[in-house]
């Protein structure tokens, strides 16, 4: 977020300051702000589906944003090598339109430089998004700067517009705005997050947290969320929780299953008319009676042809 450097205000694009958002004010005291900047501490928030699936989609988000701006910085490494090569063995310097492709007009030179690739291909994705750009003219530049890399962010705009879609749903659907009143609520009472070390202080509180999580999400999948910033980095695990309610079977049911069940293994239980009618007609397979069948007619035929031969 820009910040006006005079007054610290925040300012909107325009330049005029602003109000921070609603949700910044809402959350600007949760346990999360709290420990932002401290390490060996954790966040807890307990999520339903419209919840873990945004989690998923940011992540996937911020997966190829990395791969985007790791290739340029190998890019960027590689292009500086080449040149510090070329100054030092051959004492040439060469900048971007001396490349051996653009000389043969095998290439068109770019405007930007390898330097600038990340930052233009954010901006490229900014215009795709609001139709400043086909689709088309987007991939044929990134795979330009990013040759077979590219494809990896071809699809960003589809992946941002359900990520809108997502929130849209967070802020709309009657769970969800009661899985955040109840998040900020057990903050309050130090249930949601704090240090490492001391995390065994608060399980009564977090088992208290967690039971009312499991009975408000009673209809659908309950997460557990937990962001653990340790070493300098930040790690997030999900736990799928079980909410159903553990119902012991009916007793009378449970004892007529249990009674049919050692019929079925017991032969003693088999009367004696079902006994002579399976020996005077066995019960087979139909695949195994013809593979009997087969066998018999074949023994017959070897049988046959052998008292041929002996005759």
């Amino acid at each position: 977020m820009d910040v006006d450097e005079a007054t610290g205000a925040p300012k909107k694009h325009n330049g005029v300051g602003g109000s921070p958002p609603k949700s910044k004010l809402l959350f600007s005291n949760t346990a999360a702000q709290k420990l932002r900047g401290m390490d060996e501490v954790y966040n807890l928030f307990y999520v339903n589906n419209n919840w873990y699936i945004f989690m998923r989609l940011h992540q996937i988000l911020c997966l190829r944003l990395l791969r985007i701006c790791s290739q340029a910085e190998r890019q960027i490494e590689e292009e500086n090598r080449e040149r510090e090569w070329e100054r030092e063995v051959l004492g040439i310097k060469r900048d971007k339109s001396d490349s051996p492709a653009i000389q043969l007009r095998l290439k068109e030179p770019m405007d930007v430089d390898v330097e600038d690739y990340y930052p233009a291909f954010l901006d490229m994705v900014r215009s795709l998004l609001d139709g400043n750009i086909d689709s088309s003219q987007y991939e044929d530049s990134l795979r330009e700067m990013f040759t077979i890399h590219a494809y990896i962010a071809f699809t960003m705009d589809k992946l941002i517009q359900s990520i809108v879609r997502q929130l849209q749903h967070i802020v709309s659907d009657e769970v969800c705005v009661q899985v955040t009143d109840l998040y900020l609520a057990e903050n309050n009472n130090g249930a949601t997050g704090g240090q490492l070390n001391s995390q065994t202080s608060r399980s009564l509180l977090e088992s208290a947290y967690q039971r009312k999580a499991e009975q408000l999400m009673s209809d659908e999948n309950c997460f557990k969320l937990m962001f653990i910033q340790s070493q300098g980095q930040v790690q997030l695990t999900v736990e799928l929780l079980d909410t159903e309610e553990e119902n012991s079977d009916d007793p009378v049911e449970a004892e007529r299953w249990s009674d049919y069940v050692e019929r079925y293994m017991s032969s003693d239980t088999t009367s004696p008319e079902l006994r002579e009618h399976l020996a005077q007609k066995p019960v087979f397979l139909p695949r195994n009676l013809r593979r009997i069948r087969k066998c018999q007619r074949g023994r017959e035929q070897q049988e046959k042809e052998g008292k041929e031969g002996n005759s």
